[in-house]
């Protein structure tokens, strides 16, 4: 029968999974050599692999639930995706194996080999490392609850997002340093080794926290709304720790939580807040865009009626002596596109320090000037407050260079506007102070 289990084996995965779903018996592969093979997606649950040489090998989705895998050798093979849940890999060299997003609930992988693995984004709840080798290892974004790694050795292993909790066993655990992002920076402790105990208490303290990163900047508002969401369901339970600014545009929220939540559960329930915020704030602005879109189409409309009367009182275009009585604000919608602005506003958070003035309170500032400004012509008013709206879009706008985008053309429109006015027009002065004034709110060089 082992003969027969192998033979059919190497006629490829197709034929070995019908065979194996209609064989109800536990299958004996111990010791065979099958380095190199290409196994993807292959049904191996419960099958005796102990010993078995699966170097190189491609298992990609592969099932080894529940297999027997002692002393079995995977070193270098592809197992992306793995099913290896309840699997007994005891002794077993995984060196350098590329187990990205594996399942490895309950696995016992005491004492193996594991250095220079990759096991980013595996489950590893409930699985034993007692004794094991994960020197080096990639443990970036894995999962560790009530997991054991009583023993096990860590120096070198990337844990950046690592989800640990107050459950996992880190008894004896050996980790003279550690990387919290991966290709090997920013290595913990900076220099030389953690002293007795440190590794454990820093450990302890992360069982404690959420780090939140939002890797393309952050819209406050969603934030503010989503954490408001933890808050009435969490109360006390929950406070927010530290903020910290990465690289380029990154920031990391720490969260602080009770002994007593489930963090990976709070941590899932804001990030599905804070992207419904930001869907809702996209549909807002997509509105908005349709609303110009429909006012520019109304304004564009009123040359050709200024053409028609042109045409009935007998007057070349061109010429300026034109008799339309009546030519107000109202005639190009200023009124509306102001409503429009004013609500626009009015939905940007107001300011967080009581003692200081915030951006609602700038732009509403900015409309008034803009509006009681008698040297501005209607369009140049309904083109300035456009403006008004696109910075208040600037400050709800994750995405950094759309951000800059957006006070780029606002600065070009002001400019361009002012140059033409008095010096004695009020605008002007108004501009002067609240521009800056605006762009530092936004976090923008002046």
């Amino acid at each position: 029968m082992k003969q027969i289990s192998f033979s059919l084996l190497k006629l490829g995965i197709p034929i070995w999974n019908q065979w194996k779903g209609n064989f109800g018996e536990k299958i004996d592969l111990r010791g065979k050599d099958l380095e190199g093979v290409y196994l993807s997606e292959g049904n191996f649950t419960k099958v005796d692999l102990s010993y078995a040489n699966l170097t190189n090998a491609y298992l990609r989705e592969a099932d080894f639930s529940e297999a027997t895998l002692n002393h079995a050798n995977f070193s270098k093979a592809y197992m992306g995706g793995a099913n290896l849940s309840h699997a007994h890999l005891i002794r077993a060299s995984l060196e350098a194996a590329d187990l990205r997003e594996s399942n490895l609930l309950g696995a016992d992988l005491s004492h193996a080999d594991l250095k220079m693995a990759n096991l980013s984004y595996a489950n590893l709840d409930d699985a034993d490392f007692s004794g094991a080798n994960l020197s080096d290892a990639n443990l970036s974004r894995t999962s560790l609850s009530n997991t054991c790694l009583s023993g096990a050795i860590l120096t070198g292993s990337c844990l950046k997002d690592t989800l640990f909790r107050l459950n996992t066993n880190f008894d004896g655990v050996i980790c003279e340093y550690f990387y919290s992002e991966e290709d090997k920076k920013e290595r913990r402790p900076l220099n030389g080794h953690f002293l007795t105990g440190e590794f454990e208490a820093l450990v302890q303290k992360a069982c404690l926290t959420i780090d939140l990163v939002f890797v393309d900047g952050i819209d406050w508002k969603s934030f503010f709304i989503s954490y408001q969401n933890l808050r009435e369901k969490y109360g006390e339970k929950l406070s927010i720790q530290a903020l910290e600014k990465k690289r380029n545009e990154a920031f990391v929220i720490r969260l602080e939580v009770s002994a007593e939540l489930n963090a990976k559960e709070v941590e899932k329930n804001f990030k599905e807040s804070y992207e419904n915020q930001i869907n809702l704030l996209k549909d807002r602005l997509e509105r908005r865009d349709k609303e110009f879109s429909i006012l520019l189409q109304a304004n564009t409309n009123l040359t050709g009626v200024v053409k028609i009367m042109q045409e009935k009182q007998g007057i070349q275009p061109g010429t300026t002596n034109i008799n339309i009585h009546n030519m107000t604000a109202s005639t190009i919608n200023l009124g509306k596109i102001s409503g429009i602005v004013s609500n626009r506003v009015s939905q940007l958070p107001e300011s967080p320090e009581p003692d200081q003035i915030g951006l609602k309170e700038l732009l509403t500032q900015l409309q008034n000037a803009i509006e009681q400004e008698k040297e501005l012509s209607p369009q140049d008013k309904a083109d300035l407050l456009e403006q008004v709206a696109a910075l208040a879009d600037a400050m709800e706008t994750p995405e950094q260079t759309k951000k800059e985008g957006l006070v780029r053309k606002a600065q070009k429109m002001f400019k361009a506007t002012l140059i033409g006015l008095p010096d004695t027009a009020k605008i002007v002065d108004a501009c002067s102070q609240l521009l800056p004034a605006i762009l530092k709110v936004l976090g923008l060089p002046m």
